[in-house]
């Protein structure tokens, strides 16, 4: 119980949107039109998510011998896209 408790803490607010979203889909099934754009934002912020990831870790992992000003100026202009 205490990994489940623990998964739940860290993942808690990822489950909610998840839940969130399938909630909606649901309550919108019978109009097929604003499901579809439902599902349309959730892949949409999902690819986003992981693709402004995997650019970062590459970005940083190819500038290792940059001035740290340089890398820390691009985190701090993409720390919106890691607070999602």
């Amino acid at each position: 119980m205490k990994v489940i408790g623990k998964f739940l803490e860290q993942e808690g607010r990822f489950i909610a949107i998840v839940v969130l979203f399938f909630a909606a889909i649901l309550t919108f099934h019978d109009n097929p039109q604003i499901a579809m754009w439902i599902g349309f934002i959730l892949a949409g912020y999902s690819a986003e998510a992981n693709d402004s990831i995997q650019t970062l870790g590459t970005f940083f992992s190819s500038n290792k011998k940059q001035k740290e000003s340089t890398c820390g100026y691009s985190s701090a202009a993409s720390e919106p896209l890691l607070l999602q």
